[in-house]
């Protein structure tokens, strides 16, 4: 009976031993993530291409806004939280949008991946939240790649914009694109 306790202690020493890992491997919360991504859905309709069902729909958006730039804006949230907010990203109607995210030493790559099965596009606005951003300079690129509804890749990511940032707490920038 002793045997069969100390070997029952032992397996369970093991097993926790092997559950747990040091701090530094198991500790993700100290990198940069993308905590939150949104989009604002069709905000204004931009083309003349569009069957009549949606040149309709468009024709009801409460956004009439023809003047609209295509720019980033980025705000420091504090705590190491950095929101952009692409604004008036030119989409195709309808899209479904994901999002990719990487930091590669100093620069920060965002990727829009979208539907682009109509033709008609509408102007979006998309909104990032990065976490855990170290104060610093950054170059941010912001790259485009077409997706299936399902969310399969159907081309090679492309760059669409590229700038530079200095983060810190009080980081309050606009990049018109």
């Amino acid at each position: 009976m002793r045997k069969i306790i100390s070997l029952l202690s032992a397996i369970s020493l093991i097993l926790c031993v092997m559950s747990c890992s040091n701090n530094e491997d198991n500790n993700v919360t100290d990198q940069p993530n993308l905590s939150s991504f949104s989009n604002s859905g069709c905000k204004q309709y931009t083309s003349n291409g569009a069957s009549s069902a949606q040149k309709r729909s468009a024709e009801n958006s409460t956004t009439t806004n023809d003047s609209a730039t295509e720019q980033i804006v980025l705000k420091a949230l504090g705590n190491n939280k950095l929101y952009i907010v692409h604004e008036n990203a030119s989409l195709s109607c309808d899209a479904v949008i994901d999002t990719d995210f990487k930091i590669v030493g100093s620069t920060i790559v965002l990727t829009e991946k979208y539907t682009n099965d109509t033709n008609c596009f509408c102007s979006y606005d998309l909104s990032f939240t990065i976490d855990n951003l170290q104060n610093g300079d950054y170059n941010v690129i912001i790259n485009r790649q077409n997706i299936d509804k399902t969310g399969k890749i159907l081309s090679d990511e492309w760059k669409h914009c590229e700038f530079s940032i200095a983060f810190s707490d009080n980081l309050s920038q606009t990049v018109k694109l």
